[in-house]
């Protein structure tokens, strides 16, 4: 089975492709936590809850056991990084330390050329904030030395372009 990370800033697909890689091949994601703590707690938030949100991440991408080739994640630590250093200016060890050691196989990052589109969790409407985020995503992905590629274009042509790669990687 590979882990197959799909990540980048806001507002960039993760989700949607996640949705359709996972009905072209029959089988289940792991879906953002952060999504869903704050769908619960609501979209106002501490430094606490983001850490809470990271080990929740954590917790749920070590209890997902998809029992099909690809193990499709929508987003992973490496988002919290980001998240943090961009809120709170702060680096904390443990997420680096789990970021060094994520088991992911691959990762595709979806690019910031589709239409932002507006939720009350989304903070980075700004083009240039999401194209200096999708840079920054870049660059972690970059030290990981893990493989990836970079996906464009509208969400059948991320489609496509996914399924291209993943048939290298099967």
């Amino acid at each position: 089975m590979k882990k197959i990370v799909i990540i980048g800033p806001e507002s960039t697909g993760k989700s949607t492709l996640c949705t359709q890689l996972s009905k072209h091949f029959n089988c289940s994601y792991l879906p953002e936590y952060a999504r869903s703590y704050l769908e619960e707690k609501g979209s106002d938030y501490s430094y606490e809850d983001v850490l809470l949100m990271a080990k929740g991440q954590l917790e749920s991408e070590r209890s997902f056991k998809p029992n099909t080739p690809f193990h499709f994640m929508d987003t992973n630590i490496m988002v919290f990084k980001v998240w943090i250093e961009e809120k709170y200016k702060l680096k904390v060890d443990w997420i680096e330390e789990e970021i060094k050691n994520d088991g992911c196989d691959f990762y595709f990052l979806c690019g910031t050329d589709i239409t932002w589109e507006n939720d009350s969790f989304r903070e980075n409407p700004d083009k240039k904030d999401r194209e200096r985020l999708f840079r920054r995503y870049h660059e972690l992905i970059l030290q990981s030395k893990k493989p990836y590629t970079i996906l464009k274009g509208n969400e059948t042509a991320r489609v496509m372009g996914a399924l291209e790669h993943l048939k290298k990687i099967q």
